[in-house]
């Protein structure tokens, strides 16, 4: 993407990528219609307390906020659109109905989310699962994920952890709020000396200690969850959390598979199974999802909910460079007399370019196809045909 006298990190999509970026969000969308899902299209602006839903909230530092010239109140610019659907299902859907919903759209950030992700204007894609708690409904949505990832013959690797189990050791050691934020970083991170140091000060009971630690430590392949079990405290909701791993894990077996303990989401609203999609040469995420149980109880239901959501324009280095048709080119001079043809051929899914060119040729130096008049009718020949 190409950037004229635009503010940082915001940037065009110019042709023939945009075409393709289109083509991408359509064929996900239909695929996701293909296993029940339904299409919501939340505004891209609305109160900015229906998108923080907590001011602890790491959304909170995204989001653009303005003054309402009618009401007076804050209004943002949403920069996450998970959030929105949570507040469309708590008002369309009853306590113990299922419900499913898709949607793409354009989002905006204060600032990008780092200097190898300079984008702050994403193309959000996902698809979301209210109103059961069973695991069954994550494992539905990192097949639908993997599913979408494939339309681009992209070879992934899945990525699970849970934050179940930080949260366990975070309530267990009664840790203050305010040390959170640098912990999860520290854990993040995977510094394990750094987070040794860090909750020094704060006296945790030794087992309590070392299982933050060790969490800094836990990732890899399946053989990291066997480990966990030893060397993390016995708790169950840590027992519970490692159960819903392996289980994943199994099911996901034939695919590549990473374990990761101490990968945690600083937007606060995740409460459990966490996933996402590596491929090599990548350096993030390219698609990240998991547990959110609770959070519409900011709009007046809390459900059980799972889903996952992209940027579409993550997906940029993988789409064709060139365009994946071949146009029929037409003289302006013939058009009026060619209209019916050239609307035939439009409706069957053919591309056809009135050629304006002037000079001596009559269509332009890239054609491929033409109209001609032969054989008393309108026909498609060869550019190369005189």
């Amino acid at each position: 993407m190409e950037s004229w006298q635009l503010p940082d990190y915001i940037s065009d999509l110019l042709p023939p990528q945009a075409r393709e970026l289109e083509i991408l969000k359509s064929n996900c969308l239909q695929l996701f219609h293909s296993y029940g899902y339904e299409l919501a299209a939340p505004p891209l602006l609305e109160f900015a307390r229906s998108l923080l839903v907590d001011h602890d909230s790491g959304l909170e530092k995204e989001i653009i906020q303005v003054a309402d010239q009618i009401s007076g109140q804050r209004l943002g610019i949403r920069s996450d659109i998970t959030t929105q659907i949570t507040r469309i299902d708590a008002h369309l859907s009853h306590a113990q109905e299922i419900r499913r919903f898709c949607y793409a759209g354009p989002t905006l950030k204060a600032i990008p989310q780092s200097i190898t992700r300079g984008n702050r204007e994403p193309l959000q894609l996902g698809a979301e699962i209210y109103g059961y708690l069973g695991i069954e409904a994550d494992i539905e949505l990192i097949e639908l994920m993997l599913a979408c990832v494939n339309t681009l013959e992209i070879q992934p690797t899945l990525s699970l952890g849970h934050i179940g189990i930080f949260n366990c050791l975070v309530k267990e050691s009664s840790l203050p709020t305010e040390a959170l934020p640098e912990l999860i970083e520290l854990l993040n991170l995977k510094a394990t000396s750094a987070v040794d140091h860090f909750l020094s000060p704060f006296n945790l009971a030794q087992a309590l200690h070392q299982s933050f630690v060790t969490l800094s430590s836990l990732y890899g392949e399946n053989e990291i969850l066997s480990k966990a079990k030893q060397l993390l405290i016995k708790h169950p909701d840590i027992e519970t959390a490692l159960n819903e791993l392996t289980e994943v894990a199994s099911y996901f077996k034939n695919i590549p598979l990473y374990i990761e303990l101490a990968e945690l989401r600083d937007d606060r609203y995740h409460t459990g199974l966490l996933y996402g999609v590596h491929v090599q040469g990548h350096a993030s995420f390219l698609t990240k999802g998991g547990r959110y149980n609770g959070l519409g109880r900011f709009f007046g239901q809390a459900r059980a909910a799972t889903g996952f959501s992209l940027d579409l324009k993550d997906f940029l280095p993988w789409l064709p460079k060139e365009n994946q048709y071949t146009p029929i080119t037409i003289s302006f001079k013939e058009y009026t007399n060619a209209a019916d043809f050239v609307a035939k051929l439009r409706k069957e899914g053919e591309v056809v370019i009135v050629d304006y060119s002037t000079g001596h040729r009559e269509t332009s130096s890239h054609c491929l196809r033409q109209i001609k008049w032969r054989n008393e009718q309108w026909t498609v020949v060869p550019c190369i045909e005189s």
